[in-house]
């Protein structure tokens, strides 16, 4: 719950802070991961004056309003805004419209950049143009969250050249201007940001105001309430931002680390399963998966959809796991009283730079119970 700090009539305001539980976690730079979607919004307008006084004519002849969104974010790959159409609807004078939205604006990205802005805009469409467009906008074929994966990113950047071309091509110029407009500006420096809700009221109607100092909001489900009350005259937008531990290994199937970790594997289950395997044999396996394993981590180290520590991890949970299957296995199934031969730990872990003074059992425990966390909570979500 949290307590409104402004006053005036009409307008939009800063994203209000509302916790989503007793104990919120922040994002921190490098440490964590986080991803912000539109839990919620609502559009809501019932007075001629305003849109006689900015627009030039009349709310009643608008046929239906267009949402759409900009997303600005300082990482080095996403330079510039992307933009979206999120969604269609009809405008009814003094009928609250839920806006049915819940997209991933931003999905999973490391807490590796400072800032994050977001704005959520409403246009109208007094000809109702795009109504034959509401199909396809309002199934995210305009729009697509953010996200630092490669192919993801060359999607975003161009449905959002597409986005600005459909809104030029059918939205008069001199109406393409928001009536109403919510922008979320957040700051991850100092754990500033704290994963919960993020309101922006807006008002354009003098008979129904923004809610004075006094007033607390709350977000029960996708319902806001202003002092307990449904907020069923105002115009707004939830957002919602959510933090991580990890990644996990899984999101990152199919890249080219990935592969290579794989083949490491594959080689070392190869000769590991083998009883008949010599001491050659697997001196050359096991200096093949050495370089397969080096390989991965130059590529992993610059996967920017990583935090450092968790490619460490990822990398050396593969290492570990190469050298469990190769060797472990062998000296289960030998029958000869000489063991077989193991490579030595320390020149091994060496060649691979893992630091002598990490405990692998304790890390990658700990690392298995961060990435079993996000399994069942946040890849449900589909924001990996």
């Amino acid at each position: 719950m949290s307590i409104v700090s402004f006053n005036p009539a009409t307008g939009t305001t800063a994203p209000i802070y509302v916790p989503a539980s007793d104990s919120p976690k922040a994002v921190e730079i490098g440490q964590n991961y986080f991803w912000l979607q539109v839990k919620a919004a609502q559009a809501f307008f019932a007075d001629d004056s305003f849109f006689r006084q900015y627009l030039g004519f009349s709310l009643d002849k608008i046929k239906s309003i267009v949402v759409t969104s900009r997303i600005k974010v300082d990482a080095p790959a996403l330079s510039e805004t992307t933009y979206g159409i999120k969604h269609a609807r009809e405008l009814k004078r003094g009928v609250p419209e839920l806006l049915g939205l819940s997209p991933n604006l931003i999905n999973l990205m490391p807490a590796t950049l400072t800032q994050a802005s977001v704005s959520l805009e409403m246009l109208v469409d007094t000809e109702n143009q795009l109504a034959r467009l509401a199909g396809m906008i309002n199934s995210d074929s305009l729009f697509a969250p953010l996200s630092l994966a490669p192919g993801a990113l060359a999607v975003a950047k161009a449905i959002s050249a597409l986005a600005q071309k459909t809104i030029q091509a059918f939205i008069p110029p001199n109406e393409q201007k928001p009536i109403l407009q919510f922008d979320g500006d957040f700051n991850f420096a100092a754990g500033a940001a704290q994963e919960g809700y993020y309101v922006i009221l807006g008002a354009r109607d003098a008979s129904a105001p923004l809610p004075p100092p006094s007033a607390t909001l709350d977000v029960q489900g996708n319902a806001l309430l202003i002092d307990g009350q449904p907020a069923t005259r105002l115009s707004y937008v939830i957002l919602e931002l959510r933090t991580a531990e990890a990644r996990t290994r899984a999101a990152g199937s199919g890249s080219p680390w990935d592969a290579k970790l794989r083949e490491a594997e594959r080689e070392a289950q190869l000769v590991g399963r083998d009883p008949l395997a010599t001491d050659d044999r697997r001196k050359a396996a096991w200096e093949r998966v050495i370089t397969l394993l080096r390989e991965a981590h130059v590529l992993l180290g610059a996967d920017p959809n990583y935090l450092p520590d968790e490619a460490e991890r990822i990398y050396w949970a593969s290492y570990d796991t190469c050298k469990q299957i190769l060797f472990d296995g062998q000296r289960a199934i030998s029958k000869s009283w000489a063991a077989p031969w193991t490579p030595d730990e320390a020149q091994s872990r060496a060649a691979l730079g893992i630091p002598e003074s990490v405990d692998l059992d304790t890390a990658l425990s700990l690392y298995h119970e961060q990435e079993k966390r996000t399994l069942e909570h946040v890849a449900p979500l589909g924001v990996l």
